[in-house]
């Protein structure tokens, strides 16, 4: 997890200091970001655009959106 959240936190250092996206957590490569309802699809994009996690090239994919941390475990990280 610590390669990832410092790709993401690179990856997010132009959005204002209370704004940024956080890592809430990941596990078997599914992760949840959580973010301001505001600031959605700026980090979808943001996610998107990382290619890297340390030396590993990777590709993510956003599998969805959800209002609360637990909704998102809910439907995409429990279903899996």
């Amino acid at each position: 997890m610590g390669e990832v959240l410092r790709s993401l936190r690179e990856a997010a250092h132009s959005f204002p200091e209370g704004s940024r996206p956080w890592l809430v957590s990941f596990e078997r490569g599914l992760g949840i970001v959580k973010c301001s309802h505001t600031e959605k699809e700026a980090v979808i994009q943001l996610l998107l655009s990382v290619q890297r996690v340390g030396t590993r090239e990777v590709r993510v994919r956003t599998l969805g959106t959800s209002g609360t941390i637990r909704g998102a475990r809910e439907k995409y990280v429990e279903s899996e």
